[in-house]
């Protein structure tokens, strides 16, 4: 009787015991958790600030690229000019050899007549 008496009152300590403890780890849990949305709140928000910080660096760096790509574009049409120009000069350079070759062709041939 007394073994029995003195497990029954183990077993209710040990219910009651466990009781509280679960419902301590449970509140420590649930603080646990609120910490961490807190923490993935701020997080975003940080994210939030960062991910516009950059965005806006792009839009600046975007102005920049196309004011350089307009430079480059001028660049390119003098290029283009200068090609065109050696053309013309060889074109002409060209042609010239040809009346001067020719021209010494006939005058070759008209002095062995």
């Amino acid at each position: 009787m007394i073994a029995t008496q003195l497990t029954g009152g183990m077993e209710a300590m040990r219910e009651s015991w466990t009781d509280d403890r679960l419902d301590d780890l449970a509140k420590r849990m649930d603080a646990g958790f609120e910490r961490v949305d807190v923490d993935l709140r701020e997080l975003r928000g940080e994210m939030k600030a960062g991910f516009e910080r950059v965005d806006g660096e792009f839009r600046a760096s975007r102005g920049e690229v196309r004011s350089e790509m307009g430079q480059l574009d001028a660049r390119i049409g003098e290029l283009n000019a200068r090609f065109d120009a050696c053309y013309r000069v060889l074109l002409k350079s060209s042609v010239s050899t040809v009346v001067a070759l020719l021209g010494l062709i006939g005058t070759l041939t008209l002095t062995r007549v």
